[in-house]
């Protein structure tokens, strides 16, 4: 499995109810990216899926939080 998927809009959300973290190749596309300078950027685009899916997985599976929300 894999950590994330690039790909198009219309595969995302199939892919994002299967457990996997998605990043749009869209944004990379227009992304603007030259040099050094902007690495930190690129970076970025790649860890916010990951970040993501680590703060909504104790809602998406409660029964496997750490520190389950109770109503």
């Amino acid at each position: 499995s894999p950590d994330r998927v690039g790909c198009g809009m219309g595969l995302a959300n199939p892919l994002e109810a299967e457990g996997i973290a998605t990043k749009w190749s869209i944004e990379l596309v227009f992304s603007p990216i030259h040099g050094i300078d902007q690495a930190g950027d690129l970076a970025e685009l790649f860890s916010r899926p990951l970040r993501r899916r680590h703060l909504i997985q104790p809602g998406l599976n409660p029964s496997l939080a750490v520190d389950p929300l109770h109503a």
